[in-house]
C-alpha cells in the first residue's frame, strides 16, 4: 500500500532528479529545510524510489585500438582501458578490476583453465565476484619458487581463483626450474606432477601475465638461474616471457639451455589452447606484449590506451625485422 510518506518521496524525487531544481528550491515550495528535503532524497534511495545506475563510458579512441589490434594481430578479442596512468600500482589495479570484471564472460562454457602469476593477475583475483558456482577445474602454468611472498605462490593463486569460482583446483609441488634436463624429466614423470603437466595439453582458457625484461623478472626467478643462464638470455635478446618461456620481439621463442630445465607449458602449446587472455600494462612493457602479438601466443589482451598505442607505433616501426 503507496503511504503519503512514499508519495511524498516520490514528489521530491522527482522535483529534483527530473526537473532539477535544487533541494532549496524545493523546500522553499513545501515548506521544508534542505536539511528535510537532503533526508528524504537519501529515504528515496534507500526504499528504492531511486535508482542509480551506472553506465561505464564507450570510448570511441579505445573502441578502435581494439579492433586495430585484433586485426593487425588476429585477436579474438581485446580490451582497451582509457587514459595513462603513471602508477604501476594504480594500472595494476584497473587492469585486475577489469578482467575480473570479464571473467564470467572468459570462463563461459569452460572446464580446464591454466593460470599464471604476476601482481596484476593478484588484483584480478582480489575483485572476482561470481554468484554462480562452476564446475572448472584450475591448474597453475608453471612450477613454483622459494623465497617468494606466499600470495604470489602459483599454487596459492589457483587455490584463490578456484574458490572464487567454485570449482576445484590441482596443485603443482615442482620447482619452476630443476637442477638439470634429467632432473626435470624425473620430476615431471612423478604422477602427482604428471597430472597436472599432462593437463596443459588440455585446457579451454589459460589466463596469463606478460614478463617484460631480465631486469624485472623478479628477485626470486633471477635467484633460481645462473650467470651462464642471465648472459643466455641477455644475449638472446629476449623481449619478454609468457609462462618463463622467452621470446624476441619478433614472436620466436629464444633458443636457451635454460628451456630445457623448465618444468612450465611451452609456448607451442599454449598456442593451440583455444583462448589465452593476457593481463599487462605500462609503457615498459611494450617490447614484450608486442612479441607476445607477434607470436601468437595470446588471443585476448587486456591492457590499457597508452600501452597499445607505443605497441601499435613501435610495430609499424620496426615491421621491416618481420620482413628480413
Amino acid at each position: 500500500m503507496t503511504t503519503v510518506n512514499d508519495k511524498l518521496l516520490y514528489l521530491i524525487a522527482k522535483l529534483y532528479y527530473e526537473q532539477e531544481l535544487t533541494q532549496q528550491e524545493i523546500g522553499d515550495q513545501l515548506g521544508l529545510s534542505r536539511f528535510k528535503i537532503q533526508r528524504l532524497l537519501t529515504k528515496a534511495r534507500e526504499q528504492g524510489i531511486v535508482r542509480i545506475e551506472l553506465v561505464p563510458p564507450t570510448d570511441k579512441r579505445c573502441k578502435h585500438l581494439e579492433a586495430e589490434l585484433q586485426r593487425t594481430f588476429g585477436l579474438k578479442g581485446a580490451v582497451v582501458v582509457p587514459g595513462e596512468y603513471r602508477s604501476e600500482q594504480v594500472l595494476r589495479k584497473v587492469l585486475g578490476l577489469t578482467a575480473a570484471e570479464l571473467l564470467p564472460d572468459l570462463i563461459d562454457g569452460k572446464r580446464n583453465i591454466g593460470l599464471g602469476c604476476g601482481r596484476t593477475i593478484l588484483e584480478m583475483l582480489n575483485h572476482i565476484d561470481i554468484d554462480e558456482p562452476h564446475a572448472v577445474t584450475v591448474v597453475p602454468l608453471f612450477g613454483g619458487m622459494e623465497n617468494i611472498e606466499p600470495e604470489f605462490q602459483v599454487n596459492a593463486l589457483v587455490q584463490k581463483l578456484a574458490a572464487a569460482l567454485g570449482g576445484e583446483y590441482r596443485a603443482i609441488y615442482a620447482p619452476v626450474i630443476a637442477g638439470s634436463a634429467e632432473a626435470r624429466a624425473t620430476i615431471v614423470s612423478d604422477p602427482m606432477i604428471k597430472s597436472v603437466v599432462d593437463m596443459w595439453d588440455c585446457l579451454d582458457l589459460a589466463i596469463v601475465g606478460i614478463g617484460h625484461s631480465i631486469a624485472t623478472y623478479g628477485s626470486a626467478f633471477m635467484r633460481t638461474i645462473s650467470e651462464k643462464d642471465k648472459d643466455d638470455i641477455t644475449n638472446a635478446e629476449a623481449a619478454g616471457d609468457v609462462c618463463r618461456q622467452m621470446f624476441s620481439i619478433t614472436g620466436e621463442p629464444c633458443k636457451l639451455e635454460l628451456n630445457s630445465r623448465l618444468i612450465a607449458m611451452g609456448l607451442e602449446q599454449l598456442k593451440r589452447v583455444p583462448l589465452v587472455v593476457a593481463i599487462a600494462g605500462g609503457k615498459a612493457k611494450t617490447r614484450a606484449i608486442l612479441g607476445a602479438l607477434r607470436g601468437r601466443y595470446i588471443k585476448f589482451l587486456i591492457s590499457d590506451e597508452a600501452t597499445v598505442r607505443h605497441v601499435l607505433a613501435l610495430h609499424q616501426e620496426n615491421a621491416h625485422i618481420l620482413r628480413a
